[in-house]
């Protein structure tokens, strides 16, 4: 065990080195010290305001768009053994693509890319609307021998014309993209460090660059109380918390 850390710490200098993520690495390191704690009360809201995929869809006025990502894809395309790899990015996709062809924004922003399953959804959506780009952040996984080969993986050739990706700490990356293209977004979605601190950066962030109508998605509210303060300074009709599987995600729908 203590000769597969070190391995693994190596790996970790080394990738770091070669990409340039100083900063990400050693805000890695700090993040292990940290722990969020979600509060009862938040708890109770996330609980008592969870509806399933089709009824919050029909809420939102939205027509339900099919899109699936199947195992065999993910396995192949991703270079795992299985479909339950330490890689994320396939969570709500389905969801996530409805919403995108709904809304048809111009311009997109993602935090989080990992495989690309949401990548993929937000894409798709996108091609059959044929409208829109989508701009990702992803921080590779360091250590990992080949962190940057997985990401988005399961984004076809045919709709990477419609993205752009970005790689590093979103605390880095995003003030950057936001200044560079001078966009404004409508569609959201947040995928990224779960730790209430990044999230509320995050936002810091982004308020000023959302465009008058806006559709946001956090997945992973349950990790804290991030989304259940956030939701405050809204009108409940604009809140909706999805309950896929055993997650929970949070979402601000500002399109009136």
């Amino acid at each position: 065990m203590l000769f597969r850390n070190f391995i693994l710490f190596f790996v970790c200098i080394y990738n770091t080195v070669k990409l340039g993520l100083y900063k990400s690495f050693f805000r890695k390191i700090l993040s292990q010290l940290s722990c969020d704690k979600t509060s009862v009360e938040a708890r109770e809201y996330y609980l008592s305001k969870a509806k399933n995929t089709n009824q919050i869809l029909k809420d939102l006025g939205f027509v339900n768009i099919d899109f699936e990502i199947q195992s065999d894809d993910i396995t192949k395309k991703s270079n795992v053994k299985s479909s339950r790899s330490k890689m994320g990015g396939i969570t709500a996709t389905s969801f996530v693509h409805s919403c995108v062809y709904n809304i048809k924004p111009s311009y997109s922003l993602e935090c989080g890319v990992s495989r690309g399953g949401s990548t993929f959804s937000i894409l798709s959506a996108l091609d059959k609307i044929n409208h829109g780009h989508l701009f990702s952040s992803d921080l590779p996984y360091l250590w990992k021998r080949n962190p940057v080969a997985n990401i988005g993986t399961l984004v076809p050739d045919s709709l990477r014309h419609r993205w752009t990706l970005v790689l590093g700490d979103d605390r880095d990356t995003i003030p950057n993209l936001l200044s560079s293209y001078n966009h404004k977004y409508t569609f959201i979605h947040y995928d990224s460090d779960k730790r209430y601190i990044s999230r509320k950066i995050f936002w810091e962030n982004i308020t000023s660059s959302l465009d008058t109508k806006y559709f946001i998605i956090f997945d992973d509210i349950m990790d804290n109380d991030h989304f259940y303060h956030l939701q405050k300074s809204y009108d409940p009709v604009n809140i909706h918390v999805l309950k896929h599987e055993n997650k929970f995600l949070g979402v601000i729908s500002k399109l009136i």
